[in-house]
């Protein structure tokens, strides 16, 4: 991701190569300059426009004022046309301002090779920071969790099966998760195994659908042919959950969808930067420890 003082930084070649991008010249430039420098964020356009009076009017007839945000105007267009997310009012030119920063400095800084790609490691570690200790906002309401719980079959007279919640399980145990949230969307899971390797369950030949109901989705889906998770390795197992309002739109989960995907970088990246465009997401994780089995 690009920082602020990367921005700050190379601002002013940052302008520049915008301006070529966006083929501005003459007065589009002249404005383009003066209203999206960091320097003159607090100037009101009036201001602005009369510092540049000269090279904006032809002659004294005119008004300074309405040229300025006349090009202005012009130039948000320009923007969205050019993929800034349309949006109308005299605080247009914020959402101009907003893109440019974030999503145009971004993809200028690699171009540039300003910004080096994240590691995995790097991409599910700041996923993890997108976790918050998720309270019931009304009275009633569940309280979001990542749980793993250990199965066991139903026995010849002993009533139904049980679920064990624990944090520590042996190897070769029998698991089952459970993903509480009240909002409603669509579930991706994400296994990280002990060796480091990542694995997509949901969706996966373990839960299809990834549709969250808005209460509870238990894993592996009840209309799984798989009826839980194995645990064959030692150390520690972290779960990763992301709950978004719609499915992002990535093929990779569709693969993943017919057989549980290995995640690699790109992967990871790709819902990193999802989820840090979603103000509404939800993440949750979880970590349990496999050890050896009792003898």
């Amino acid at each position: 991701m690009a920082t602020l003082t990367q921005y700050d930084e190379n601002e002013g070649d940052f302008i520049d190569a915008m301006v070529n991008r966006f083929n501005f010249s003459g007065k589009k430039d002249l404005v383009f300059r003066s209203r999206f420098i960091k320097d003159n964020d607090g100037c009101i356009h009036q201001k602005l426009a009369q510092q540049s009076a000269k090279h904006l009017i032809d002659d004294e007839s005119q008004d300074a004022g309405q040229i300025y945000r006349q090009t202005l105007a012009s130039i948000c267009d320009k923007m969205e046309e050019m993929g800034c997310p349309p949006s109308k009012g005299a605080d247009r030119w914020k959402n101009c301002r907003r893109w440019l920063r974030e999503e145009m400095f971004a993809q200028w800084a690699k171009e540039q090779g300003l910004i080096k790609p994240r590691t995995i490691e790097e991409c599910w570690n700041e996923l993890k920071t997108k976790v918050k200790n998720s309270q019931p906002a009304k009275a009633g309401e569940m309280q979001s969790e990542l749980i793993v719980e250990k199965w066991e079959p139903q026995l010849a007279g002993m009533g139904a099966r049980r679920n064990i919640k624990r944090q520590e399980f042996p190897t070769n145990s029998d698991l089952t998760y459970r993903v509480i949230s009240p909002q409603v969307g669509h579930l991706i899971l994400f296994e990280r195994e002990p060796n480091g390797t990542i694995v997509c369950l949901c969706p996966s030949e373990y839960a299809p659908s990834s549709y969250h109901a808005g209460k509870e989705t238990k894993l592996p889906h009840p209309d799984s042919e798989e009826k839980f998770f194995g645990s064959d390795e030692l150390g520690w197992e972290q779960l990763l959950a992301v709950i978004t309002p719609e499915l992002p739109p990535f093929p990779w989960l569709e693969d993943s969808r017919q057989e549980a995907l290995e995640v690699d970088r790109e992967h990871l990246a790709e819902i990193l930067d999802y989820v840090s465009g979603q103000t509404n997401a939800e993440v949750l994780y979880t970590e349990y420890l496999v050890i050896n089995s009792p003898r």
